[in-house]
């Protein structure tokens, strides 16, 4: 059995003034006869080159890259007993060796890089905040103690503000307008919305409507059933359904059956009296037990030529109203309409009321109502209006029936004329209020009706032409005995 023994060879390898020696330990079992160095097994390598004879270290590659590293360095490296790692990694090999792969790599490269280290010292550090020329500019400019700068007084108002123990200075700016004094006298919302309602109160504009009060009714009824006119201008729009009365001074529409239908009253009147892409108001003034819905229909080609609002019951005079634009183009006959809301609640006794002592109902332009404003209108300018419509001709004269002379007498027929105060707005029809209709007689004595004449009447700017035809009538003069008519022009 051998015996385990082993020897060290050291090598040593001098750079500058460092000197690092590696240790090779060699089995002498393991170690030929011949008694000397290369006959040793496992020689020591030098990258990878076996040390072998007096060989330089070009030899074992050491000139080309590896060179000496200047004590500055190591001293770097090993100053406090410890190394930098990232220097580690670029200058000591496995076995200590100092070596750089590349003389670019090397800290020592040039006397420039050289002049760029900077050494360590105790208390500072490197950082990336950089102290600029520009910055350092600015500090030699500023004034020792900052007094140029400095606020030796806060005066608000002329007042002085001294700051307190934190150094505060509080100031209360004002956010309201109620915080400043109104020494220019600018008037309030409050202020402006009364001046205009003073104003407005004593304003009011044209309405479009006829008979808005309510209170011309030259048919003489007092009450009206059927789906016919009842005050001049205003037509009951629900035959069988209700009912429409005059008593004093009111006007009242009443629901007298469970119709699930509107109850309402409508006005028509000529497209001439509206104007295209216009805003205009709506307003009746009204007391009801049910909902009310007023409405304007200017173009009921579409459905943007309509608008409607309902306006909720009130046991109180009310006013409601409803604003809209007139489109571009008007139907020939528009209208307002206001009636009693219908639907399954309906029920017999709801009613609505409009009073005859003043203004109900008015069409105007503008986007509010004016009609609050309006007092009792003129009786004769509203009744002259409504006459072009609907004229009553009163037949009774001192008892003596009115007689008309013949304008125009032919074979086949009589043209008598009748006077009007206006001109109807188209050719009428007889409305026989008591029983009589026009008669031709030969005498205005003569109280037998000559028979067999029909009648027909046509509008003229100066009255109307009464014509009595009949072929071949034979007669050379002839009178018009009239006892009261309406004659009937509405639209």
């Amino acid at each position: 059995m051998k015996e385990s023994a082993s020897f060290h060879f050291n090598a040593g390898i001098n750079i500058e003034d460092k000197t690092f020696t590696p240790n090779v330990t060699i089995d002498p079992f393991a170690m030929s006869s011949v008694n000397n160095y290369e006959a040793l097994q496992n020689l020591p390598a030098v990258n990878g080159i076996t040390i072998l004879g007096d060989n330089s270290g070009m030899y074992y590659g050491l000139q080309d890259d590896m060179v000496p590293i200047p004590t500055s360095v190591i001293d770097t490296i090993y100053a406090d007993g410890s190394y930098d790692p990232d220097l580690k990694e670029r200058y000591l090999n496995e076995i200590g060796l100092l070596y750089a792969k590349n003389l670019n790599d090397l800290l020592y490269a040039s006397t420039e890089d050289l002049d760029l280290k900077v050494n360590k010292e105790e208390g500072y550090g490197l950082s990336q905040e950089n102290f600029t020329p520009e910055e350092k500019q600015k500090l030699d400019n500023m004034v020792s103690g900052g007094e140029p700068n400095k606020i030796d007084a806060i005066h608000v108002n002329g007042v002085n503000r001294p700051p307190n123990a934190q150094k505060v200075v509080s100031l209360t700016v004002p956010v309201r307008l109620s915080q400043l004094e109104n020494d220019t006298n600018y008037q309030t919302l409050n202020q402006v919305t009364n001046i205009v309602n003073g104003v407005i109160g004593g304003f009011s504009r044209e309405n479009v409507l006829d008979n808005p009060q309510g209170n011309i009714i030259q048919n003489g009824l007092t009450e009206w059933t059927g789906a016919d006119y009842t005050a001049d201008r205003w037509r009951h729009g629900r035959a069988g359904q209700g009912v429409v009365t005059v008593t004093g001074d009111i006007l009242r529409m009443e629901r007298t059956l469970d119709a699930t239908a509107m109850e309402f009253l409508t006005q028509l009147f000529e497209a001439s009296r509206l104007l295209t892409n216009k805003t205009y108001t709506l307003s009746f003034r009204y007391r009801s037990n049910r909902s009310v819905n007023i409405a304007c229909v200017w173009d009921s080609t579409g459905s943007a030529g309509s608008k409607s609002i309902t306006l909720p019951a009130s046991t109180t005079w009310t006013i409601g109203q409803l604003t809209f634009q007139t489109g571009s183009t008007l139907q020939a006959v528009p209208y307002v309409q206001v009636g009693l809301e219908g639907g399954s609640t309906a029920l017999i006794g709801d009613y609505v009321e409009f009073s005859t002592k003043q203004p109900f109902a008015k069409l105007e332009l503008g986007s509010f109502s004016t009609l609050a404003n309006d007092g009792p209108v003129n009786y004769q300018k509203e009744l002259a209006k409504c006459e072009a419509y609907q004229i009553k001709i009163a037949g009774l004269k001192d008892s003596v029936q009115i007689g008309i002379g013949a304008h125009g007498i032919r074979e086949n027929y009589i043209d008598f004329l009748i006077s009007l105060p206006t001109t109807l707005i188209k050719n009428p029809s007889a409305m026989n209020l008591t029983g009589f209709v026009l008669r031709v007689v030969d005498s205005l004595v003569v109280t037998q009706a000559i028979s067999g004449f029909t009648f027909s009447m046509y509008a003229t700017y100066t009255g109307i032409i009464v014509r009595a035809n009949k072929v071949a009538h034979g007669l050379t003069s002839a009178y018009l005995h009239i006892n009261n008519i309406l004659l009937n022009a509405n639209l």
